[in-house]
């Protein structure tokens, strides 16, 4: 948001840029009329015209070239105006960490106002947006670490012939209830409980 001074001093500046916009106005105006009146006087000697529809024709041609500086005086206003809207959107995403997507979503506000509110808007849902892929980031992580911490490394030794009693790890469970049952058909596997909780059963 700007300081006191600088909302005045844009004021100020804004101010001028309208004066010196009616400065501009008039002094056209003015030399619009004199051009108009030169133009009526040409027609009467020239073409032979009866000095009303000299007259006539010469405020037409001056309508004609007043709505042409009124539209292209329109155009640079609208052009001057995106530009400013432009630079203010590109500044508050810069200060507000929003990037290029952030000015663009700024440049759908009216005025500045709308714009600085729309920025504060948009980096407070940023952050909560990061603080919040963060923390489902940890919860993944803590979930991985107990999926893998749930088959504890444990001994077997069922007393029976033929047990070895390896230690089960989530990555050897999986060979060692194999290897069981393939060395023992028939016989109960000391690794079954283990195996079933590694499957999640």
């Amino acid at each position: 948001m700007p300081s006191p001074e600088e909302a005045a001093l844009q004021r100020s500046l804004d101010a001028r840029q309208r004066a010196l916009d009616q400065q501009e106005e008039q002094l056209f105006e003015q030399g619009l009329v004199q051009v108009a009146a030169n133009y009526a006087r040409q027609l009467e000697t020239t073409y032979q015209l009866a000095p009303e529809q000299a007259r006539t024709l010469a405020q037409q041609q001056a309508a004609y070239t007043r709505k042409i500086y009124g539209a292209q005086r329109e155009l640079q206003q609208t052009i001057a105006g995106a530009q400013k809207k432009l630079e203010l959107a590109l500044s508050l995403a810069d200060e507000n960490g929003l990037g290029l997507a952030g000015a663009k979503a700024l440049m759908q506000y009216d005025s500045s106002e709308e714009m600085r509110m729309g920025a504060q808007l948009l980096r407070s849902q940023s952050q909560t947006s990061q603080q919040t892929s963060k923390e489902i980031a940890e919860l993944k992580a803590q979930v991985q670490r107990l999926m893998q911490g749930t088959v504890t490394p444990q001994r077997f030794d069922s007393g029976q012939p033929g047990a070895v009693g390896q230690v089960a790890t989530s990555d050897n469970i999986d060979k060692l209830f194999v290897d069981y049952a393939r060395e023992h058909p028939g016989r109960p596997n000391p690794y079954e409980g283990q195996y079933r909780k590694f499957l999640g059963m």
